[in-house]
């Protein structure tokens, strides 16, 4: 993709067709999604040098480059350069600065992103917190997910399936099989059950992690396992005995 959305821009520059902030914007993305950071951005420097404004399409497009490669500092200065500018983004830009700074263990950096976006009337949703979550649980801060959950209903975000799995799958990772129980406990109750696929994964981790010696882990894994696609088996009614039906009742005096 990238080599063609190259090859049709140089064509086009050939041709004296001078680039505008669309056709360097649909460069720089092609570069962005074939991993080519380095060339996303020097395709960024040559657009400034030919003064040409970039968008805030332009800017979302180069910092998703830098979120891919993984490179923080990268990422900072470009999205410092668009406050700079005073470049308002928009929802995805910061979903992809928040995810950029969370994977990488920045989190107070993910927070001052939600922070400054928070001023302009983009708030987080459910889709912020769960990368957040995602984040904290594998950069070993399971400690924080509870916390971060709290924020969601003190928001008025109703988690969802993603929501808990991450925090199953990040309790689960650490051994904390109790947790790892509440959680799917209140993932049911919230009715909030995962796809077919998606549950069948989860309980085939725990089927392996159910042979353990102690006793109250394989408990509680035991009660994620024997569920049934997300609902819990509910107990059936004592039997009756023989002579029930022979009883009858004696009226009070």
């Amino acid at each position: 993709m990238s080599d063609m959305a190259a090859d049709a821009f140089w064509r086009m520059k050939k041709a004296g067709i001078k680039p505008t902030s669309h056709s360097y914007t649909a460069l720089i993305h092609a570069y962005s999604v074939s991993d080519w950071h380095k060339k996303a951005y020097a395709a960024f420097e040559n657009m400034l040098t030919e003064k040409v404004k970039p968008s805030i399409e332009t800017y979302t497009a180069l910092l998703d480059a830098f979120r891919r490669a993984g490179d923080i500092q990268m990422l900072s200065k470009i999205w410092k350069l668009m406050r700079m500018e005073k470049i308002e983004g928009t929802r995805v830009t910061f979903n992809i600065l928040v995810d950029g700074f969370a994977k990488q263990g920045h989190y107070v950096e993910a927070r001052d992103v939600i922070f400054e976006f928070g001023k302009i009337g983009l708030h987080p949703t459910v889709m912020t917190y769960n990368m957040l979550m995602n984040a904290y649980a594998r950069g070993g801060q399971e400690s924080k997910l509870p916390q971060l959950l709290k924020e969601m209903w003190a928001l008025n975000l109703k988690p969802d399936s993603i929501t808990y799995s991450t925090m199953i799958y990040a309790y689960v990772r650490v051994r904390d099989f109790s947790r790892a129980f509440y959680y799917h406990k209140q993932m049911v109750k919230s009715g909030q059950v995962p796809d077919a696929e998606s549950y069948k994964k989860l309980r085939s981790i725990l089927d392996v992690k159910a042979a353990v010696k102690n006793k109250r882990d394989k408990s509680a894994i035991l009660g994620i396992i024997n569920s049934k696609f997300g609902r819990v088996k509910p107990q059936g009614k004592r039997k009756k005995d023989e002579f029930f039906k022979f009883k009858r009742k004696t009226p009070r005096s």
